[in-house]
């Protein structure tokens, strides 16, 4: 993090003003040459599509940044990369707790249909 990209993280965009402003800021750093996006492909669809998202790169102190545009659906962020793949690990993991307690209440609601 330096003065040529942020030095604060944005958990969420509390406003359209705040959104806005930020756009601009962020659209005149690309501008300048200070950040340059960088397209992720996190996997390939169906038929070759693929899941993909820009990360922007600081073209000084070379850190990464994931923007989320607020929308329906969040408020949106700015968040260190880093950030971002540590939260997506964990809501792996929390995904994977969940199908292992689904399957346990399966497999003793079979073992109970059975033995009853």
């Amino acid at each position: 993090m330096c003065n040529n990209c942020f030095l604060n993280e944005i958990d969420k965009f509390e406003n359209a003003n705040q959104w806005e402003s930020f756009d601009v800021e962020l659209s005149n750093k690309l501008g300048q040459g200070k950040l340059h996006q960088i397209k992720v492909v996190t996997r390939i669809l169906k038929y070759g599509e693929e899941e993909i998202f820009y990360v922007y790169e600081c073209s000084t102190c070379q850190q990464k940044w994931k923007l989320e545009e607020p929308g329906d659906h969040s408020d949106g962020h700015f968040i260190k990369y880093s950030t971002f793949q540590q939260l997506a690990r964990r809501q792996l993991k929390n995904r994977q707790v969940i199908a292992l307690i689904i399957l346990a209440v399966i497999i003793y609601v079979i073992i109970r249909a059975i033995f009853w």
